[in-house]
C-alpha cells in the first residue's frame, strides 16, 4: 500500500505557493516535510488529507487511486493539525469518545482508560479540555494514534508543546506504528531523526511576498 504524490503543488491566485513535489511512502516507511514558516508545509498535509479548498495541480494517490475518488479515504487516515480538533468544555475522555463516534468506531470504558493513561492523561479524564496546559491539549490530541489501526498519520509539528517524557512516548508510539506496516508524514521545521532512515523533504519558500 502506497501513499504517491506525482508533482504535487498548491496554488494562491495564478502562482505557486508550494514546490511541485513527486514522492512515494510505502507501509513502514516515513516522510517529513521541513523548512521554515511560509513554505507550505501544513498546507500540503492538509491536502493529503483530502482537506482545504487552496487549488492544486498534480495528484495525491492511495493505493494506485486518485484520493478524491474514494469514498472512505478518511478511515485510512488520522491527521493532528496546529488546531488539534478538541471540544474545550468536553473531558479527555469525552474528546476521546466523540472522535470515534464520529468516525463510526466503537470504543469502551477500560480502552479510553488504556489510552489516557499512555499518554499521561488516565488522572486529567475528567478535567475539561480548557483546565489543560498547551502540551496536556495536544496529548489529548495524540490519543487517538493507534499504531496499526488508521495505517496513514499525518502529523502537523507534533513535537510542539511536549515535554522529553511526552516526545518520548510520541516516538515509541510512532516507531510502533511503523513496525506494524502503518505509514507517517509529518512536518518539523527542522528534520527529525529520531526514527531512524526516513524521507527528509526540505521545502523552500516559492511565493514573494
Amino acid at each position: 500500500m502506497t501513499l504517491e504524490l506525482q508533482k504535487l503543488a498548491c496554488w494562491r491566485f495564478d502562482r505557486p505557493l508550494t514546490p511541485a513535489v513527486s514522492l512515494q511512502v510505502k507501509r513502514g516507511e516515513w516522510c517529513q516535510f521541513h523548512g521554515g514558516n511560509g513554505v507550505g508545509k501544513t498546507t500540503l498535509l492538509k491536502k493529503i488529507a483530502g482537506l482545504g479548498f487552496i487549488p492544486v495541480e498534480g495528484n495525491i494517490l492511495w493505493q494506485g487511486t486518485l484520493i478524491q475518488n474514494i469514498a472512505d479515504y478518511s478511515r485510512h487516515l488520522v491527521y493532528i493539525g496546529h488546531e488539534l480538533g478538541i471540544k474545550s468544555m468536553l473531558t479527555p475522555s469525552e474528546n476521546l469518545w466523540f472522535y470515534h463516534k464520529m468516525r463510526g468506531e466503537k470504543i469502551d470504558a477500560h480502552e479510553i482508560q488504556v489510552r489516557l493513561d499512555t499518554w499521561c492523561l488516565g488522572k486529567k479524564k475528567f478535567h475539561p479540555i480548557s483546565q489543560l496546559s498547551q502540551g496536556q491539549k495536544r496529548l489529548c490530541a495524540l490519543s487517538r494514534l493507534v499504531p496499526g489501526l488508521a495505517l496513514i498519520w499525518l502529523l502537523d509539528e507534533p513535537f510542539n508543546g511536549l515535554d522529553g517524557q511526552a516526545s518520548e512516548i510520541l516516538v515509541h508510539s510512532m516507531q510502533q506504528h511503523l513496525g506494524m506496516g502503518g505509514l507517517i508524514v509529518l512536518t518539523s521545521h527542522i528534520p527529525v531523526q529520531c526514527l531512524g532512515i526516513g524521507v527528509n523533504y526540505h521545502l523552500e519558500k516559492v511565493l514573494a511576498p
